[in-house]
């Protein structure tokens, strides 16, 4: 699905998103350190609708390989209309710095500058997958993931596993839900696992 151009310009600074719950900054802030380990000069776009903030990363993409997105979806505390693509450096550097002069926590994300020279390196982010039309698979082992994530990366199975570890999308063997199975389900040529801590969506190159 080819998603229209982000609605916010260096010109317009998008509004602060204020998330329901501030604790939902932390793990916005550990996303984003993962994403950018992973794909270091990387980008994320961040698409507020209503009350939800979706935020988009791309830990595996480029020539001859799968692309692979990752999704965390934070709900807001107001309604809020952004759709913007700024750089992971710069997002991370903003999750990092929420202490007010007085001491106190900031409690909103102020969104970056949108990286104008970005946007041309991450054409991932113009390519989001359907938001209907999804129909489930067979839920996956997370032992079993773990194994098919060191396969070929440019297999799709093996680069969805591999993301949704990057990403810390796969709870450790030693957690409360480490026998949690991971929901899969496909649309089309998308493929999606899930879990209660995100989402990684992908699919095959468009040229092979």
């Amino acid at each position: 699905m080819t998603v229209p151009p982000p609605r916010h310009g260096p010109q317009e600074p998008p509004p602060a998103l204020v998330p329901a719950d501030p604790r939902a900054l932390d793990d916005l802030a550990v996303l984003v350190s993962r994403a950018a380990r992973a794909d270091t000069d990387g980008a994320a776009r961040l698409v507020a609708t209503d009350r939800v903030l979706a935020v988009w990363v791309s830990p595996l993409h480029g020539a001859g390989l799968p692309t692979v997105l990752g999704l965390r979806a934070v709900p807001l505390r107001d309604p809020a209309h952004v759709d913007v693509t700024v750089e992971l450096a710069a997002l991370a550097d903003r999750l990092a710095r929420r202490t007010a002069p007085g001491g106190e926590q900031v409690t909103e994300l102020a969104v970056p500058p949108v990286g104008v020279g970005h946007l041309a390196a991450s054409s991932w982010a113009g390519l989001l997958p359907p938001r209907t039309g999804w129909s489930p698979t067979p839920p996956q082992e997370v032992a079993q993931l773990r194994q098919v994530a060191q396969g070929d990366p440019r297999d799709l199975a093996a680069a969805l596993a591999r993301a949704a570890e990057a990403l810390g999308f796969l709870p450790a063997p030693d957690s409360a839900d480490a026998a949690a199975p991971v929901a899969a389900a496909t649309a089309g040529a998308w493929r999606r696992l899930s879990s209660a801590r995100g989402h990684v969506l992908g699919r095959r190159p468009l040229l092979s």
